[in-house]
């Protein structure tokens, strides 16, 4: 089973693969599909819509009892040193994810996240998975060079790390 799916992650996925509710995660996976990480690295990264990492983290821990978290997209890439890097994409909506939303702007968004969602990138960190949050404050006018520059950043703070 687990080959199977590491074969299919090799593939682009399709627009119906990503929630059906979202508007803009099917823009996403148009927009990931186009980065230059995808292009020169798609060889060494798994990417997966809707990943249901809760499942998937219960499977490995036994005693892991936070909910099943369902992700909007997982992406898993080794680098040159095979360093593994494991990153959860969201987009995050508007109603969905933010609370008192009168007076939120791009300056203070990260104020105004619901309890929920902070609560949840806490326990998936805990786990080894970094996240890179996506919305209208901060994807810009060009979405896939700012996605593309804030994978690759993500990637080589860890390598920094490493090396430290």
């Amino acid at each position: 089973h687990y080959h199977s799916t590491k074969e299919e992650a090799l593939k682009e996925r399709s627009v119906g693969t990503v929630d059906k509710k979202s508007k803009m995660e099917r823009h996403v996976l148009n927009w990931f599909y186009q980065t230059q990480l995808w292009k020169e690295k798609k060889n060494n990264i798994e990417f997966f819509p809707q990943f249901e990492l809760g499942k998937y983290l219960k499977q490995l821990d036994a005693f892991y009892n936070h909910p099943k978290y369902k992700v909007d997209f997982l992406l898993i890439y080794k680098d040159e040193q095979k360093a593994q890097h494991k990153i959860i994409i969201e987009y995050d909506g508007f109603k969905e994810h933010f609370e008192d939303t009168e007076g939120i702007n791009a300056f203070n968004y990260r104020d105004y996240y619901s309890e929920e969602d902070l609560y949840r990138e806490k326990v998936l960190e805990g786990y080894g998975y970094k996240f890179l949050r996506i919305n209208k404050f901060n994807i810009g006018e060009d979405p896939i060079g700012v996605l593309d520059n804030r994978l690759q950043s993500l990637f080589k703070k860890k390598l920094q790390i490493m090396i430290h």
